[in-house]
């Protein structure tokens, strides 16, 4: 999940439209097919991933293909 952290106190209003935003940004995220591939992911243990003959490295890398390992 996202998370936003500041040092600049700001009042009530702009509060709630940064809240809004960072919502919409997580919503966004978690209808993604990658997301959702990652959720799955998270709930396999170490150990299913081996009876598959995988690591979490392994799947990992087949999550996000070439876009972040080369």
């Amino acid at each position: 999940m996202a998370s936003v952290t500041t040092d600049i106190i700001a009042n009530t209003a702009s509060e709630s439209l940064a809240d809004r935003f960072v919502a919409i940004l997580e919503r966004l995220a978690q209808v993604s097919p990658t997301y959702r591939r990652l959720e799955k992911l998270s709930a396999t243990s170490d150990a299913d991933l081996a009876a598959q003959g995988l690591t979490r490295s392994d799947a990992v890398r087949d999550v996000f293909g070439g876009r972040y390992y080369a």
